[in-house]
């Protein structure tokens, strides 16, 4: 016997009950395929949208995607395979964060970096988002480069890219009007920052102001900079310069600089400097964040601040 026809169809369903299926907004599944071809249902004789099983399923994966943080854009294009592999991707990255990034940036993509950065930081602290995920990849990143592993090439987009992120993260933080002062600096000769930036960010959120001039700026121009902003503090962030470079640069400093300014000093490169009189070692972020507590008045159980990076820049950036 035939089997009946109707029997043999495959079901559809229109666009509420495959809303109320997926979880996603009818107006939502609609844009996904208006704006983006992102799906493509059947339609009935009168031309209203039918949404198959499969259908139904791909909704499901675009929604997972998009729910842990990719843009309907960049993934709208994907087929169904595409999607699971993010979805994997993803799930391997929850286990090992800098991975993803890691990865992204060995192949030089650095539009796909950003955005697995920017999905690392949506949501969470930016302090937080410094000290888990973008120094550990710094760090990571230079290990691989000694290794033979990634080329010049791939540690300068990883600075860059971060760099850039955590000043986006600095702009984004508001300061208080009226609080004690810091400059932030490295001194001539000194190239590399992110970990003095990164500094920044736990001062800025203990509600300290904050003058980041950058790396590899001349001792004169410092003193005027600490004067001109009636800084408090003076924190500088100490890598790759040799100890004999460092300690006079320091010295002179400290020398230069009024007596009731203080000198900080922290950084991997301080590991390599003896004792100097009138400047304090920081020897990491969390000692950082006591320090800048206590200068910037804030209680320990500090408000954490959520950063959305798509919501502090354009899409196609």
């Amino acid at each position: 016997m035939a089997p009946n026809k109707k029997s043999a169809e495959r079901p559809t369903y229109p666009i509420r009950v495959a809303a109320s299926l997926t979880g996603l907004k009818p107006e939502l599944i609609r844009s996904w395929e208006t704006r983006y071809e992102a799906i493509r249902p059947s339609r009935s004789g009168g031309g209203s949208r039918r949404y198959s099983d499969d259908d139904l399923e791909r909704l499901g994966l675009l929604g997972r995607v998009v729910e842990a943080g990719h843009r309907i854009s960049s993934v709208a294009g994907l087929d169904d395979t595409g999607l699971r592999d993010l979805l994997d991707q993803l799930a391997d990255d929850a286990t090992n964060p800098i991975e993803g990034p890691l990865e992204s940036l060995k192949r030089l993509d650095s539009r796909e970096a950003r955005e697995r950065l920017e999905n690392l930081l949506s949501g969470r602290d930016p302090v937080d988002f410094a000290k888990e995920i973008a120094l550990p990849i710094l760090v990571e990143t230079g290990a691989r480069w000694h290794r033979g592993e990634l080329g010049i090439s791939a540690e300068h987009l990883t600075t860059s890219l971060i760099r850039s992120i955590l000043m986006q993260c600095m702009a984004s933080m508001s300061e208080p009007l009226s609080s004690p002062t810091a400059v932030f600096a490295t001194p001539s000769g000194e190239t590399h920052d992110v970990g003095t930036l990164a500094a920044a960010l736990v001062a800025v959120r203990c509600g300290v102001n904050v003058l980041f001039l950058g790396a590899d700026m001349p001792t004169k121009d410092l003193v005027h900079s600490v004067a001109d902003s009636r800084a408090d503090v003076l924190v500088m962030g100490l890598v790759t310069l040799p100890a004999k470079v460092a300690q006079p640069s320091l010295e002179i400093l400290r020398a230069e600089l009024p007596t009731n300014v203080e000198l900080w000093a922290g950084g991997a490169g301080i590991d390599r400097l003896p004792t100097i009189k009138g400047v304090e070692r920081v020897a990491n972020l969390e000692q950082a964040e006591a320090r800048f507590r206590l200068l910037g008045g804030v209680a320990s159980d500090h408000l954490v601040t959520e950063f959305d990076p798509k919501t502090s820049s354009n899409e196609g950036q």
